[in-house]
């Protein structure tokens, strides 16, 4: 019988072995890593729909791989690419993929078809070549939509995936069943933790403790305005009337910091969310309910911890002095924006006096704001949700001046953090780090081809840079009334560049900032939650410069934002084509959006989303695309369009479970 204590002395010594072979093989690796050849790299592969393969590698440069040398490897796939003595037809530099490190699709979504008795997904991602095929033949799920693990990925041998059923969501085509398969089709955890959520129902706030360190303004009178619909109110106005006949002002946000501690299980999940993300009919919250809804919102009379900066102002914008701290706040009132609205115009509301401060100033700012340069984008803002049926249900939302008084005291809070804390920068040999938001200068070809596009409907703008922004307002108020305001505005917003978070204070092109951040919705964003800790170290004079730690979390922000984009998009787009499926064969007015060598993309003026007219579906004629005129003509028909165009048009079918919108000419 061996002894306990020899036992767990043998086990010891295998655990040295194993952490010595595993040291020899990780120096073995680095070693080939630091003497790989010149000619290979690293790269991530992007599959294009034409069957196009490339990886990008370092500087962003392209190699060009043709399909027998691409390994089987997928978009999205970490590859080692090696250089070859030849160029593409497109003029890259072509290579071969010698060695795939990491696969970036685990998982598949899809809808089950059976084929002579096999079993397939049917994928809407046109960028997958392969077929899908399931392990197990299971007839009863035929035609519902199911979540796959690849066991298998395609080989030289086998040309195709093999894959094991993990979820089923329902029969394709119903509500349920589609929004959820958006949500796995972008990887999105619906669900917490159940030992994460047990942590958060028992934490706790101790008020008296937190007064020693926090300003006391619970007895200012403090506002929340919000949509209708809100369920968490992350920031509150506060206003006072001073003795010189200024203005104290606070802008007052959710301490959501203090809940969420860094390097906590809570804080890794927050990270990994990034943000929340609105479907059409659902909200996928960044934090567990009880922090959203309870804890950390600025729920009416219920004192609550916030991030504040308190600005002494007078009603033309202009300010005197500010103050940023840890604050108690507890709100008066929570409004909606319609009730804000009502109290701003109506002299007998019980609010009126303060609410027409604060929008006069409101107004000021955001005056002053546009003089500066920023653009003043004014949509029809169309509002999607459903009803108790799960039906589409469209409202267009006026955006009126209580809408723009929250924004414009969100913005300056937003701006003047930035600015202190670059202000502390330059105070500092080592310049301390910092989340910004910024939004570049437009690419000079865009503002051109804006330009070219524009002037068929009779408008010129002046395609300097240095003068492009307050052009581009005349062009907005001008277009104020017009018909083409929508495609106007969108073919505008096309010319800009997209937001992002770095840590390079380059500015905000777009608001006319030098400096910018987001410090408003920590409840919603990480980012506002790191950017409240990095201003706590400040104000106390921690300084931190670990740049490449932030720098992580920007980059993780920007990609979580653009998937957050495109799942509340899918999800609209799913239940606009499930509408419209009722409308097939209807006539309807539309406007050419986008033009591609297979067809051109019309949005329909009435439903406010883009359909497909396809190319293929019209022998008579042979459809060139003249990229360089930004236009598509017919060979034969001599017909022309361009972005912008109306065109008469007419639903022709719609494929709910790809949401795809298919459109004829009528």
């Amino acid at each position: 019988m061996i002894k306990k204590h020899k036992f767990k002395k043998d086990r010891k010594s295998k655990k040295k072995i194993y952490n010595f072979f595993g040291a020899v093989k990780r120096f073995f690796h680095k070693l080939f890593q630091n003497n790989r050849n010149k000619n290979t790299f690293e790269g991530v592969v992007e599959v294009f729909s034409s069957g196009v393969i490339l990886v990008k590698i370092e500087n962003n440069k392209n190699i060009f791989i043709q399909k027998q040398y691409s390994q089987n490897a997928l978009n999205g796939d970490t590859v080692i690419v090696k250089l070859l003595d030849e160029k593409s037809k497109f003029g890259e530099t072509c290579g071969q993929i010698i060695d795939i490190i990491k696969r970036k699709n685990v998982f598949f979504v899809g809808t089950v078809v059976f084929v002579d008795d096999f079993s397939f997904l049917d994928v809407s991602d046109r960028k997958i070549f392969y077929p899908i095929k399931l392990l197990k033949n299971d007839k009863s799920i035929d035609k519902h939509r199911v979540k796959v693990k690849v066991f298998e990925y395609p080989t030289e041998k086998n040309q195709f995936f093999l894959c094991k059923v993990v979820e089923v969501f329902g029969i394709a085509g119903t509500h349920e069943a589609e929004m959820n398969t958006i949500i796995a089709e972008y990887n999105l955890n619906k669900n917490f933790d159940k030992e994460l959520l047990q942590k958060v129902d028992r934490i706790s706030i101790s008020v008296d403790k937190e007064l020693k360190n926090r300003k006391d303004y619970r007895n200012v009178f403090t506002v929340t305005i919000d949509p209708e619909n809100s369920k968490d109110f992350d920031d509150a106005l506060s206003i006072k009337k001073l003795e010189n006949e200024h203005f104290e002002i606070g802008v007052h946000i959710a301490d959501v910091s203090y809940f969420v501690r860094e390097k906590t299980p809570l804080d890794k999940e927050a990270y990994d969310r990034s943000t929340s993300v609105y479907l059409v009919d659902r909200v996928i919250p960044m934090l567990p309910e009880r922090l959203c809804n309870d804890l950390c919102s600025l729920i009416p009379n219920k004192d609550r911890l916030t991030m504040s900066i308190i600005f002494e102002i007078d009603k033309s914008g202009k300010i005197f002095n500010e103050w940023i701290g840890e604050t108690i706040i507890n709100s008066n009132k929570r409004m909606t924006y319609e009730e804000a609205q009502q109290g701003i115009e109506n002299s007998e509301h019980e609010f009126h006096e303060v609410l027409s401060v604060l929008n006069e100033i409101a107004q000021s700012l955001r005056n002053e704001r546009i003089q500066n340069g920023a653009i003043n984008f004014e949509f029809e803002d169309v509002n999607f949700s459903v009803d108790c049926e799960n039906n589409l249900v469209m409202d267009n939302t006026k955006c009126e001046e209580s809408h723009h008084l929250v924004e414009e005291f969100m913005l300056l809070a937003n701006k003047r953090i930035a600015e202190y804390v670059h202000n502390i920068s330059k105070d500092n040999i080592h310049k301390p780090v910092f989340i910004y938001r910024i939004h570049d200068y437009p690419d000079i070809q865009k503002i051109h081809e804006f330009s070219r596009q524009i002037k068929k409907f009779g408008i010129t703008i002046n395609e300097d840079i240095d003068t492009f922004s307050s052009s581009l307002n005349n062009m907005l108020l001008e277009i104020k009334d017009s018909p083409n305001k929508n495609i106007l505005s969108t073919l505008a917003v096309r010319t800009m560049q997209r937001a992002e978070y770095t840590i390079e204070p380059r500015g905000h092109y777009g608001l006319a900032f030098k400096h910018y951040t987001h410090f408003t919705s920590p409840i919603r964003r990480y980012v506002d939650i790191t950017v409240h800790r990095l201003l706590k170290k400040y104000l106390h004079g921690d300084y931190c410069y670990n740049k490449e730690y932030y720098d992580d979390i920007c980059r993780h922000a920007n990609e979580q934002e653009l998937i957050a984009t495109d799942v509340e998009r899918e999800s609209i787009k799913f239940k606009l084509t499930e509408m419209l499926k009722n409308h097939i064969g209807e006539k309807c007015v539309g406007t050419v959006s986008g033009l591609a060598e297979f067809g051109i993309f019309v949005e329909l003026n009435e439903y406010k989303c883009d359909g497909l007219i396809r190319f293929a579906e019209y022998k008579d004629d042979y459809f060139v695309l003249d990229r360089v005129n930004s236009r598509v003509f017919g060979k034969y028909t001599g017909n022309t369009y361009e972005v912008g165009d109306l065109l008469n048009v007419v639903i022709k079918d719609c494929d709910v479970e790809k949401r795809l919108i298919d459109l004829m000419f009528v």
